[in-house]
């Protein structure tokens, strides 16, 4: 009799910790970023490159936010170089580049698709494309999400502490959420194993008499 009570407690115990289990893996993927699709293809990259050769800052501003919101794998490091003024087209071509070093007056350049090495360029040969001060502030906000998407957990949470200030006040808010939310799935990542190690524990067992 006591041989089975001892034997129920642990099926007890058993099914709480895969309650927990499940719980917690349930709000893991409630909190993680839907599941991305393909990266997309070079003809497609291009095409949401070249949305951002325009005057229009506006219109820059909407291809800037379409890049942030495609499964592009170069996007975070497209909209860093348009913020930091090494992104551009060749004046005559269809070529993207990313200026790596534009200390000099030529500058090494890198294929913006492939990331390739792709000699070296100047203002006559490349064509920067220019942001404004509102621009600025879009793109910081953008690269600031993105940030919390990528890297490990230290890094992303990093990213938003230090992100927080830098975005304006249309997008402040979802950067916090953001933040909020990173935190908490790291707790639950982190309890899994906590819990499956402390849920026995959490069963009072007959003890055996002897």
């Amino acid at each position: 009799m006591m041989m089975n009570s001892h034997v129920g407690g642990r099926q007890y115990a058993r099914r709480i910790c895969h309650s927990l289990l499940l719980g917690l893996l349930l709000l893991c993927a409630a909190l993680a970023t839907t599941a991305s699709a393909a990266a997309v293809n070079e003809s497609q990259a291009r095409a949401l490159l070249q949305a951002l050769d325009t005057r229009s800052f506006e219109a820059k501003g909407e291809a800037a936010q379409a890049i942030a919101d495609s499964q592009a794998s170069q996007k975070t490091r497209w909209l860093q170089a348009l913020l930091d003024g090494r992104l551009g087209k060749a004046r005559r071509g269809e070529q993207f580049y990313i200026v790596t070093d534009d200390s000099g007056r030529e500058w090494p350049l890198i294929d913006a698709i492939t990331f390739a090495e792709a000699g070296s360029g100047s203002r006559r040969t490349v064509d920067i494309f220019k942001i404004n001060n509102t621009l600025r502030t879009q793109l910081q906000g953008m690269i600031a999400s993105l940030s919390l998407a990528e890297g490990d957990d230290s890094a992303r949470l990093a990213a938003a502490d230090r992100l927080i200030g830098e975005v304006n006040a249309d997008n402040v808010e979802s950067v916090r959420v953001s933040r909020e939310q990173e935190r908490v799935r790291q707790f639950a990542t982190g309890s899994i194993s906590r819990w499956r190690s402390t849920a026995y524990s959490r069963v009072t067992l007959p003890h055996s008499r002897p």
